[in-house]
């Protein structure tokens, strides 16, 4: 291994997989945990550069189900823009938005909170929040410019 040098994107071969683990001396478990969050992180990336994903809602619920080190592996290994502007949009946008949704709010529709129907309304409420399309703010009008006074003091005349 010493001496040889590899792109970002290469993976180890077998032998060299099994040096790198016995010097970092990983347990069983710990290396059934990294070949897992590899596999959960291709399959994350797969699903975010789906052409099935259309709205904010449906990257959020992706985003929002998927744990922090999936989305770490998915930025890191991920050279699709899709991918990660999605990911920077979550982040940016429709998390802040999701969290603008309070308990309160969802309890006000008449569901008891702690049960399932609660978890689906306010699932609901997110989705609606984010799927919506922001209101276009009309212009204001410009105001009716005053005529040009000369210097002298009088009105010039315009012909």
């Amino acid at each position: 291994m010493a001496g040889v040098r590899r792109r970002a994107d290469e993976k180890l071969a077998a032998r060299e997989k099994a040096a790198v683990l016995k010097a970092l001396d990983m347990s069983a478990e710990e290396v059934a945990g990294l070949n897992r969050l590899a596999a959960e992180a291709k399959k994350l990336e797969s699903t975010l550069r789906s052409a099935r994903i259309h709205r904010p809602s449906d990257v959020w619920q992706t985003l929002h189900e998927a744990s922090t080190d999936d989305v770490l592996m998915v930025l890191y290994g991920s050279a699709a823009r899709v991918v990660q502007d999605r990911i920077r949009a979550f982040y940016e946008k429709y998390l802040p938005q999701s969290r603008e949704i309070t308990e309160e709010q969802v309890a006000a529709t008449g569901v008891k909170p702690g049960t399932a129907r609660f978890r689906k309304a306010h699932l609901a409420m997110i989705a609606t929040r984010l799927n919506a399309r922001p209101r276009k703010v009309p212009p204001p009008e410009p105001e009716a410019m005053p005529e040009p006074v000369a210097a002298n003091g009088n009105r010039s005349k315009q012909a």
